[in-house]
């Protein structure tokens, strides 16, 4: 059974992440946060402040175990290690994108 991270680990997770990718974001104009939270944990780009377009990326390691899982204790399934390098692996591939010229809209157009 894998065991489910402690609030701290959260926490040190999420410092990494900024630091690993604020300035690689800000390159572009945009500024990045990270969040985790029981099930999920995620990096965000925000490009034009408070109100405008956002990328990043989420990576699900734990889910319930009920109904449709809506209920029940929440299970891990990846360990934070693994979850974390899936994670770095969007966000790389999101920077990518960005370096060879794509932008984030607000809204985007039917394609």
């Amino acid at each position: 059974m894998i065991k489910r991270p402690t609030r701290d680990e959260l926490t040190e997770l999420c410092e990494r992440l900024n630091v690993r990718y604020r300035d690689r974001f800000g390159a572009f104009g945009g500024g990045f946060s990270s969040w985790a939270n029981g099930a999920h944990i995620a990096g965000e780009a925000a490009f034009g402040g408070r109100i405008g377009p956002m990328d990043g990326a989420m990576v699900r390691y734990a889910r319930r175990t009920g109904w449709r899982g809506l209920f029940g204790p929440l299970v891990s399934f990846k360990t934070l290690g693994d979850a974390e390098i899936e994670l770095c692996r969007e966000l790389d591939a999101v920077l990518e994108k960005l370096a060879k010229g794509w932008r984030p809209r607000m809204f985007r157009r039917p394609t």
